[in-house]
């Protein structure tokens, strides 16, 4: 409770410290080898994507009644959680988090989380105060950029790279036909390329950092209330995976 009011200099100042501890690991930096934009090396590509947080319960009703007895149930509601629709139409009821990291290549254990974001997932009128998936991807990919030059490219979730113009694919019933679908064409690097295929195989990171996030606790679920609260415990879990990586990293004589 005492972190709570403080969530976002812990964030910003874990942040950071992230940052350094990948750049220490030899991480986002220049190499000797000759690279190019849509070639790097693994240590070069940031991979990201968002994830829903289950909270301790689904309860969406302050009260319920049971019919037959007429008993009245009090439960414990998050006010932040809502339904969020994941890749294959799947509805998830939670919080929306959005996290980025990096990796050496051919080194196991060595993802280091550089960032994680409370994102909206509500409209914005009922919820003001978060930016939505695509402001906060972007936000965050620029202030690592900042400090990290050696970086060549970002990997992201194809998906939710293209709920953001939903509109682009729809066939208005004025016209009767497909809107021009921006992300579809402007594309840095080109589909079915021997590059494409070779980043879209790393974004394949972020799916299981976000599966070992939801295996940490019981249930899938995470023990908090509220979209702040839980960023703290994924905070915390970042501190703890990160710190595994630099244990394991300064362990290994060969990394």
């Amino acid at each position: 409770m005492k972190l709570k009011p403080d969530f976002a200099n812990l964030r910003n100042v874990s942040r950071e410290l992230w940052i350094q501890q990948a750049l220490g690991h030899g991480m986002m930096k220049e190499s000797s080898k000759r690279t190019s934009r849509s070639y790097p090396e693994r240590h070069q590509v940031l991979h990201a994507d968002a994830t829903v947080a289950c909270p301790p319960s689904s309860q969406q009703h302050r009260e319920t009644v049971n019919e037959v007895t007429g008993e009245v149930r009090r439960h414990r509601v998050d006010s932040d959680a809502s339904y969020t629709v994941e890749g294959g139409g799947t509805r998830v009821y939670g919080n929306k988090f959005l996290s980025a990291a990096v990796r050496l290549a051919n080194t196991s254990h060595s993802r280091v989380i550089l960032g994680i974001e409370s994102i909206r997932h509500k409209s914005a009128k009922c919820d003001p105060l978060r930016d939505d998936e695509g402001t906060a991807f972007i936000k965050l990919a620029r202030h690592i950029l900042n400090r990290a030059p050696g970086l060549r490219a970002v990997t992201y979730d194809c998906q939710s790279l293209r709920t953001g113009s939903r509109k682009d694919r729809v066939f208005p019933a004025a016209t009767g036909r497909q809107r021009f679908n921006r992300t579809e064409h402007l594309r840095q690097v080109p589909p079915n390329t021997h590059a494409d295929s070779r980043l879209k195989g790393f974004r394949q990171d972020s799916e299981s950092q976000h599966s070992r996030f939801d295996q940490s606790y019981p249930h899938k679920r995470v023990p908090a209330y509220g979209a702040n609260a839980a960023l703290l415990i994924y905070i915390g879990y970042a501190w703890l995976s990160n710190s595994a990586t630099r244990a394991m990293i300064d362990f290994d004589p060969a990394a």
